[in-house]
């Protein structure tokens, strides 16, 4: 939690520095490709001039089926259709290019990487179907059928991505301890045999060696 809200934090101050407010729930845009395109509104009508969503001359970052990422007066937005194509779920601005995917026919994940190690890696997800997003995860590394797989200081968290209290372990324990010496020593956490196991990759003791080893999921 506190490595989340230093994150977090890091983030708002440097939107701060730049003139640009935060947005902390969900923009009511419609998609750069409606056929109507004087109907796109601004994000947010009290933000300061240059911050504002600006439709006539935003960029079309990327654009898909299911989302479309857009840049306008150097900041970001994102946008998540439903199933006829309308916004289901959009945000901005963003500071950093976010990373937009699809994970399933109605699953999103969405990440923006603040820096260059995991740790720096936040993002959350959004069913499409039942219009929910997930809470914000940092050093996210896998997901498989609805959980998500996640570093946390000295072990790995799996768990339901929107309801913990469905499914939630953590791994802490391995073949070998953890290396002291690096400040991530998970390098890798995939879902294997179809979510039922996880295989896990790190460096061990003082020689910088890699271990992998797969752990059965309760």
């Amino acid at each position: 939690m506190k490595k989340e809200t230093a994150l977090y934090s890091f983030a708002l101050i440097l939107l701060l520095l730049s003139g640009c407010s935060v947005s902390t729930s969900p923009l009511e845009l419609v998609p750069l490709s409606a056929s109507t395109p004087e109907s796109l509104l601004s994000a947010k009508p009290s933000e300061p001039a240059g911050c504002t969503f600006d439709a006539e001359n935003a960029e079309t970052i990327e654009a898909t089926e299911h989302y479309e990422i857009a840049r306008s007066n150097s900041a970001y937005y994102f946008f998540i259709f439903d199933e006829h194509h309308e916004v289901a779920y959009s945000d901005g601005p963003l500071f950093k290019l976010p990373r937009v995917s699809m994970v399933d026919d109605d699953l999103v994940l969405f990440t923006v990487q603040a820096g260059a190690s995991l740790g720096t890696r936040w993002g959350y997800y959004y069913d499409i179907e039942k219009d929910v997003p997930s809470r914000v995860f940092t050093s996210i590394y896998d997901q498989s059928n609805g959980r998500v797989a996640y570093y946390d200081p000295g072990k790995v968290v799996v768990r339901d991505i929107f309801d913990r209290t469905k499914y939630y372990v953590e791994i802490s324990s391995f073949k070998e301890p953890l290396s002291e010496i690096v400040i991530e020593p998970i390098t890798s956490v995939v879902f294997i045999n179809d979510g039922a196991d996880i295989e896990i990759t790190y460096f061990t003791g003082n020689d910088y060696r890699k271990v992998t080893e797969t752990i059965a999921l309760p």
